[in-house]
């Protein structure tokens, strides 16, 4: 029912703004054709071109922060030394110039990309994006980015990387030979994360310019049927062993339980001695 309701409505509002659109262009040239000659003009400032809407400095939050995702959970995203030299370059003076990565491994322009994300540099997000259907313009995925921030702490961006990327690096880059490849790797269970299980997981990639580009519509598929159990944990051997049998221990416990054995039979034996 809400979304025959959504259909409805937005057509409605649609043809609402465009008569009201229509209606103050109407007023605009009627002011226009009876102003005087000698009425001065004041031009109206130019509104701002996608093109130069930019990276601003991130404000990072100062307030004490409660962890929102993964209190329990030991996995992390870091960074290799060469990716956070390609990250140190490529958010210099917020350039942003993807022409660094031309030669660059597409799991470590992935990973740059991530890296980005986590410390709310939107521009350097977007410049890595490939947008395979309609895509966003700056000024609305800075809207989003900003969405984002007003509700979420920007801290727990680390949180949640550290959840579902945090295996990138032990991934394989399969090249499909057509302009289009993945990074084939794992992430932790969501239906299951604090075991420390894993399931497969594809980081969808297009090459743009010569610069592989994380999809942006499609960029991760999760294999279920590929589940990795986590390693049995670690037990103190010196806790639970016991002696083999035939062992050095073994024989002299056994000696030591059967002398225990004889002197007690003898005591057993030996007459009581009586008063005269």
């Amino acid at each position: 029912m809400k979304k025959n309701m959504k259909k409805i409505i937005l057509p409605l509002l649609l043809v609402l703004l465009l008569l009201s659109t229509a209606c103050g262009a109407q007023n605009n040239i009627a002011q226009i054709s009876s102003a005087s000659p000698s009425d001065s003009y004041t031009p109206q400032s130019s509104p701002i071109v996608d093109e130069d809407i930019h990276q601003e400095p991130v404000e990072w939050p100062t307030e004490s922060y409660n962890p929102v995702f993964g209190e329990n959970i030991t996995t992390k995203f870091e960074l290799t030394a060469t990716q956070q030299q390609l990250y140190d370059t490529y958010i210099k003076d917020f350039s942003f110039s993807t022409t660094i990565f031309a030669d660059a491994d597409p799991i470590d322009i992935a990973a740059v990309f991530i890296e980005c994300g986590v410390n709310g540099l939107w521009e350097g997000e977007y410049n890595l994006f490939c947008f395979n259907g309609e895509p966003l313009t700056r000024a609305d995925y800075k809207a989003e980015n900003d969405a984002d921030l007003a509700t979420l702490d920007l801290r727990s961006r680390r949180d949640m990387a550290s959840l579902v990327f945090p295996f990138i690096n032990e991934g394989a880059f399969v090249d499909n030979s057509d302009g289009t490849g993945y990074i084939d790797t794992q992430t932790l269970d969501p239906g299951d994360i604090e075991s420390g299980a894993r399931i497969g997981m594809n980081i969808n990639m297009t090459k743009v310019d010569g610069v592989w580009k994380v999809n942006q519509s499609g960029m991760v598929d999760y294999d279920y049927e590929d589940i990795v159990q986590p390693p049995a944990p670690d037990i103190d051997s010196s806790e639970t062993d016991l002696p083999e049998a035939g062992s050095a221990d073994t024989e002299s416990t056994s000696t030591e339980s059967a002398d225990s054995e004889s002197a007690s039979a003898e005591s057993a034996a030996a007459p009581s001695g009586s008063s005269e």
